[in-house]
């Protein structure tokens, strides 16, 4: 069978099948287009002048962000990874100092039951409160 491109189901076919863009739309880049700046029309006049020294001001700014001294860059990311090693020791020598801490499991399955908490929240409220249970209670 062949449908004649003039009979209403074939035309709503198309519409269906391959819509035409709105007209308003049609101003907009689509996905597919190669350039990534929008074409630029020859203005002439106040407006042209305006366009010409933005382009000129953007230009300059550019030119100046891509200097950078590198050695102020590479001493501050040198203080940044002293500055992270030092907080990296000092929370490895917490962890040490809470499981040096003696705690009882009596303890932890009394606060695992009066406050509702997981064994291992309750375990380390303990070991943060030296094994006292009244003050891990507390908090």
């Amino acid at each position: 069978l062949c449908i004649s491109s003039f009979t209403p189901v074939a035309i709503l076919a198309q519409e269906t099948c391959f819509p035409r863009p709105h007209p308003e739309f049609a101003r907009f880049p689509m996905a597919h287009d190669d350039d990534d700046e929008p074409k630029e029309k020859d203005v002439k006049g106040e407006t042209g002048k305006e366009a010409r020294a933005l382009d000129s001001i953007t230009d300059f700014v550019e030119e100046t962000d891509v200097k950078v001294d590198e050695e102020a860059i590479k001493k501050r990311l040198k203080e940044l990874r002293e500055v992270q090693q030092q907080k990296d020791r000092k929370r490895a020598e917490e962890q040490r100092a809470l499981l040096a801490v003696k705690i009882n499991q009596e303890d932890t399955d009394l606060i695992v039951k009066e406050m509702e908490v997981t064994p291992a929240v309750a375990e380390r409220t303990l070991r943060e409160k030296n094994g006292h249970v009244e003050e891990a209670l507390r908090q």
